[in-house]
């Protein structure tokens, strides 16, 4: 069972193949399956033993275990996506009135602990990453409908 290495169960693999196939879809990444992350991983692996090798600086883990490399990649591609990087993806244009109809249905986001809410303006460009992230989150599943 190749995904008990990366220490996951059906269900979750079933979500995460349909995360690489949209990667795929993006052009973040040209290859999805599970040999193909590992190579990434071993790949990685091998840049940072060798920025340690030539006495660079290193920031963060010095080694990727295979499941924590899939969550790394995985919140890469989502991060990539809400920064606009798709490639070959037509995102969705987000509207003033969207922006303010997720300010408004979304108060306890922007609620400050000491009980006041952000004004809308401060917030927008955060409001807009959110959409941008549903949008992803719905892409991902309607890959993973097709697939059922």
């Amino acid at each position: 069972m190749r995904e008990k290495n990366f220490c996951l169960s059906r269900e979750e693999l079933r979500l995460v193949q349909a995360e690489l196939k949209a990667a795929v879809n993006f052009g973040f990444i040209s290859g999805a399956g599970l040999d193909a992350i590992e190579f990434r991983c071993q790949e990685h692996n091998r840049r940072i033993a060798n920025r340690l090798a030539a006495g660079e600086v290193v920031y963060g883990l010095i080694h990727f275990s295979l499941p924590v490399y899939l969550q790394y990649e995985l919140t890469r591609f989502r991060l990539d996506f809400v920064e606009g990087k798709a490639g070959n993806y037509d995102y969705m244009v987000i509207t003033e009135a969207h922006r303010r109809r997720f300010y408004q249905d979304n108060p306890e986001m922007f609620k400050r602990c000491i009980g006041d809410y952000f004004a809308f303006e401060d917030v927008e460009a955060v409001i807009e990453k959110r959409i941008r992230e549903e949008e992803y989150y719905r892409y991902v599943q309607n890959l993973l409908c097709q697939c059922q």
